[in-house]
């Protein structure tokens, strides 16, 4: 009856008929790949997704989803949240992963 965070980002865009990677390392790679990565967390739009690092980037440990206005939805494992896009200092980035 719960999320994690790339489960959520998963299942929400399944909803919309897209299927996507359920891992943020491979969300990471694949938008990266495709051409839409940004670091600059303004330029991101609704339904983006957003990744966060510890370490620079090599690796990620979580993905949330852009709501806009500097909030996404995230969910952990026990609940689902709305919060503040850099809710714990560690967004680097993110963007769409549709081509």
């Amino acid at each position: 009856n719960t999320f994690d965070c790339s489960g959520l980002v998963s299942w929400a865009y399944r909803q919309a008929g897209v299927s996507i990677a359920h891992s943020s390392n491979s969300l990471k790679s694949y938008v990266q790949a495709i051409g839409n990565w940004t670091s600059d967390l303004e330029a991101l739009e609704p339904g983006d997704l957003v990744l966060y690092s510890h370490d620079g980037g090599r690796t990620t440990y979580h993905v949330a989803l852009y709501l806009g206005d500097g909030m996404v939805v995230h969910a952990n494992g026990s609940e689902t949240v709305v919060s503040d896009v850099d809710y714990d200092r560690g967004a680097i980035g993110g963007g769409s992963p549709i081509r």
